[in-house]
């Protein structure tokens, strides 16, 4: 069952099943993902009910970072 997320918590009380994380196989850990959504999401002055778009920008990064280097995250 996934979380409920509460809009005044940080975007890491994502569900696992993310739209992304399935379609692009689940390369980045979840743990990274949350890391940086939760860095980016402060960074914004902690914003609500933004919690999935800081989530997939974090995503998209970390997959961008780590494309083509040969090497699983």
């Amino acid at each position: 069952m996934p979380q409920v997320i509460h809009r005044t918590e940080a975007p890491t009380m994502i569900p696992a099943a993310t739209p992304t994380t399935k379609q692009h196989g689940g390369n980045v850990p979840r743990e990274l993902i949350a890391a940086l959504a939760h860095e980016l999401w402060e960074e914004a002055g902690r914003p609500t009910d933004r919690d999935m778009d800081f989530w997939l920008r974090a995503e998209a990064e970390l997959e961008r970072r780590f494309a083509g280097t040969g090497h699983s995250v």
